[in-house]
């Protein structure tokens, strides 16, 4: 071997030793070899076997058999290893790829990769392989997604925008060699990292990576993978409370806590749950956090309270998509957006600014919502007459759109001021005095839209 050896690919065996794919310099080409350890610290290269295959080698293991994606004639392709102990090569399943990364989930091969001389700039791209026992042969990449470009500065985003070419390069406007990190035994939808070269081969930066599950098949496979960058957050996003409205214990709600961990570092969770034993089960996912019932948030405003009141009203109720349902068939989704007003009376160490959220709703991607800027806000003006909105500005933030959303940020001063306000005019307790306002006649009873737009 001359020149440089690269790429370490390492892998722990059956008796707990490491197994290490590298390539080295062989002649005007570069192969990968295999060395062996019993401490990760002292190798012995295996001359007898000697050059196995292209470089840039990532190993896998299905059904028995081990697999690898290497760099072959200027593109990534399939390698099986034989009963000899050599490798034999296979399809070429992703064209000018420069480097790669594996990962396998049961029979779904996860590949990171990046490809230069394409549209540029490089980036990292993600697609997976089905697996199966038949003929290894007709194994095919599925369609990439992007899954990190360089989009932050030290990643090279303000780097001219050049197309890359093979070789080593140095500051440029490129993301290459990505590193994959998942726990053990992961069963997707799984999170984990992602390591990878920036500006070229110029510095090493880490991303999250967050599982993206079906909406169609619930939790069962996933759809992609969505990479986070650690963002500095401006200090009062890192300050307030959120409060997170999990119905259920679903499976996405891990991952809807971590996300607003890692996107927005809220100073506190605070969940609201439909059974109290949920309660331990959320309180698992962030040791942080508080959690109440449904039923202690709003003074004297529990389901049940609620459905006898739909029962005995017998009224149809507008909802906000403008279909006419009973009140009874929509008796939790009422109670949570009493609740999420209910809230600023029930938990006394609430921050000024806090946010709700719906449990289920994964964040994926960091959004300004307050950093001053009214249109990042999803807000509105709940009572008539009443200048001053949630936010505390002078005007509506979306005039046009419904209250009602999946995400809101408040400020406990001004909501308190509206309940107060309800309160003054309508007499009674919130929200109780809102029901009495619009009991009496079922025509004067659809005015409960207005209610719609509020809460």
């Amino acid at each position: 071997m001359n020149g440089h050896v690269a790429s370490p690919d390492v892998h722990i065996t059956a008796e707990s030793t490491f197994e290490m794919f590298f390539h080295s310099q062989v002649g005007e080409s570069q192969s990968t070899f295999i060395a062996h350890s019993n401490n990760g610290l002292e190798w012995k290269i295996d001359c007898q076997r000697g050059p196995i295959g292209p470089f840039y080698f990532r190993a896998f293991s299905f059904a028995g058999t081990r697999y690898a994606v290497a760099k072959g004639d200027g593109s990534g392709v399939l390698l099986r290893e034989t009963s000899t102990g050599m490798w034999e090569e296979g399809p070429k399943i992703i064209p000018n790829m420069r480097h790669a990364a594996v990962a396998t989930f049961g029979n779904e091969l996860v590949v990171v990769y990046s490809q230069h001389s394409e549209i540029p700039p490089e980036h990292l791209s993600v697609a997976t392989v089905i697996l199966n026992e038949s003929d290894w042969h007709f194994w095919r990449l599925k369609p990439g997604q992007n899954l990190l470009i360089p989009e932050l500065e030290y990643e090279g985003s303000k780097l001219p925008l050049k197309r890359s070419t093979p070789g080593t390069a140095n500051e440029v406007r490129q993301l290459r060699d990505p590193a994959l990190f998942f726990p053990r035994n992961c069963v997707m939808p799984c999170s984990g990292h992602v390591m990878y070269s920036v500006q070229g081969e110029g510095g090493i930066a880490l991303a999250e990576l967050v599982a993206r599950t079906s909406t169609h098949n619930g939790c069962d496979r996933s759809l992609a993978m969505n990479a986070v960058h650690s963002n500095i957050l401006a200090p009062q996003e890192r300050n307030i409370y959120v409060v997170v409205f999990a119905a259920y214990l679903t499976c996405t709600l891990p991952y809807v806590v971590r996300g607003l961990r890692t996107l927005y570092g809220f100073r506190r969770i605070i969940f609201v749950v439909d059974q109290p034993e949920f309660c331990e089960g959320v309180q698992y996912l962030d040791n942080q956090s508080t959690c109440y019932h449904r039923d202690d948030v709003t003074y004297n405003t529990t389901f049940v309270d609620l459905w006898r009141f739909s029962d005995r009203s017998k009224h149809a109720w507008s909802s906000i998509k403008g279909i006419n349902q009973r009140l009874s068939s929509r008796v939790g989704w009422y109670l949570m957006q009493f609740n999420k007003w209910g809230i600023v009376n029930r938990d006394h160490a609430l921050t000024e600014r806090f946010m709700v959220w719906d449990g289920d709703i994964i964040p994926l991607v960091h959004q300004p919502w307050i950093l001053g800027t009214k249109d990042a806000l999803c807000t509105k003006a709940a009572t008539e007459g009443l200048v001053k909105d949630v936010t505390g500005e002078q005007e509506s933030v979306l005039r046009q759109e419904s209250f009602v959303c999946g995400m809101q940020v408040f400020r406990k001063s001004i909501v308190r001021e509206l309940i107060e306000h309800i309160e003054s005019h309508l007499g009674g307790t919130y929200p109780w005095n809102i029901f009495a306002r619009f009991n009496p006649l079922p025509d004067t009873f659809q005015n409960f839209r207005l209610v719609d737009a509020g809460y």
